[in-house]
């Protein structure tokens, strides 16, 4: 017999979280570089006082907590720091993520409004406008959820983006239960409600695409296209670096070059300067963010709750004080990055969209600032002010089980940069 239902209905059950609350706040301010990127000192103290109140509350459910340090998370704007649900336990997912509440369509998301993908309950035809489920309202679902998405800075363009996926499926039950098992769903020019079955992501169904997949050349005439859907090359089969100096090549000629890496969140950044040596005539030295960390040692009471891929993270050394709670890692320093010899020389747009918010919104910040393409489409995700990662500590919250992920390293402009993402140079 299988314990799931059981584990499911014992994190499920009210219990008190009060002491995840301390932990979790002991090892944001002991260990975050970007604590106060976005954030005032006073709002960060409102935000883990709301958080302590929600925790502390007789009866709250693992699934609450889920939401409550979810919103604490979401509210440092940090694209990095969240509970991550790749990162939770079985348990955890079986009580929180795994629960065939889902709706049985995917979406896309335009200027707020939702439109059907595809539905496996072959209910709902692709295109149509979904105006409300269950009687409420889309954009006030949007509102409902989006204070709960990670996401560097006040830009929501991310966070928006990140709801036609898998963060939609992950809050939309949690904050708007399956009342029998069914959902009622209003389509604009209908006359009536339709009612779809609630059901778990996997009978949903739909194609997995590898990270091979993703990369595509193509060539028409006078105009070649190189999409590039995910930077994360580890998960990848072929020489990536071979594939894109033989698609360069190929491009030589053609009288314009749309690389696309709309829908990419990022991944590995050797992929940025590779692809950027491939649009050069000459060297280009390209300025670095500046490192810091909170932290020297880190604090032996949180030794047992986090962890990492290595040890490294628990002693960055003899760092330089910066005076402000901070520690110098490594200033910022220019590197030049080395054109390729079959460097493309004719027209080039980079698409972009907000998804991109890291290796991806490197790239188009380098683009941008050196001229090297003409942006084309929606700002980028991310943020100019910088960000937080390099490092993660994963910190196990022992009352509740939930994993959050707590980004080390802290990348600062070394000028005062606008709270928003990469402007493209032509909006589409």
């Amino acid at each position: 017999m299988s314990i799931a239902p059981l584990v499911a209905l014992l994190l499920a059950a009210p219990a008190n979280f009060s002491s995840d609350a301390v932990l979790l706040e002991r090892t944001l301010r002991a260990l975050h570089p970007g604590l106060h990127r976005h954030q005032t000192p006073r709002q960060v103290d409102a935000h883990f006082a709301a958080l302590h109140r929600e925790l502390s509350r007789d009866g709250i459910t693992t699934r609450e907590a889920y939401v409550a340090i979810s919103r604490l998370t979401a509210a440092l704007r940090c694209g990095h720091t969240y509970p991550n649900p790749s990162n939770q336990s079985a348990a955890v997912r079986t009580a929180v993520l795994d629960t065939a509440d889902k709706l049985p369509f995917t979406f896309r998301l335009e200027d707020r409004r939702m439109f059907v993908v595809e539905d496996s309950s072959r209910t709902l035809a692709p295109g149509a406008e979904v105006v409300a489920i269950d009687g409420v309202p889309v954009p006030k679902i949007l509102d409902a959820l989006l204070p709960l998405l990670r996401g560097d800075g006040g830009n929501d363009g991310k966070r928006l983006h990140d709801l036609q996926g898998d963060a939609f499926d992950v809050y939309y039950p949690l904050v708007f239960p399956a009342r029998n098992g069914r959902a009622e769903i209003a389509i604009r020019g209908k006359r009536g409600p339709l009612s779809v079955p609630r059901v778990a992501v996997q009978q949903r169904g739909g194609k997995s695409v590898s990270a091979d997949e993703q990369w595509q050349f193509t060539r028409d005439g006078d105009t070649a296209t190189l999409r590039l859907g995910t930077f994360t090359t580890w998960k990848m089969k072929r020489d990536w670096r071979a594939f894109l100096r033989e698609s360069f090549a190929s491009a030589r000629g053609a009288r314009k070059l749309a690389i696309d890496i709309r829908g990419n969140e990022g991944g590995d950044s050797d992929v940025v300067d590779e692809v950027v040596r491939h649009l050069l005539a000459k060297p280009l030295a390209v300025t670095g963010w500046r490192e810091v960390v909170r932290y020297r040692k880190l604090p032996e009471e949180l030794g047992a709750h986090v962890s990492s891929w290595d040890d490294s993270f628990r002693d960055f050394g003899d760092l330089p004080d910066l005076g402000n709670g901070l520690f110098l890692r490594k200033e910022a320093t220019a590197r030049t990055i080395e054109p390729a010899p079959d460097a493309y020389a004719g027209n080039v747009e980079l698409l972009i969209d907000e998804a991109n918010s890291s290796a991806t919104f490197l790239l188009a910040s380098i683009v941008k600032e050196h001229g090297l393409a003409t942006l084309v489409g929606r700002e980028t995700g991310g943020n100019r002010r910088g960000t937080n990662g390099g490092r993660i500590a994963f910190l196990k919250l022992p009352a509740s089980g939930i994993e959050v992920d707590v980004p080390l390293v802290g990348y600062f402009p070394t000028t005062p940069q606008p709270d928003r993402g990469i402007v493209p140079d032509v909006s589409r």
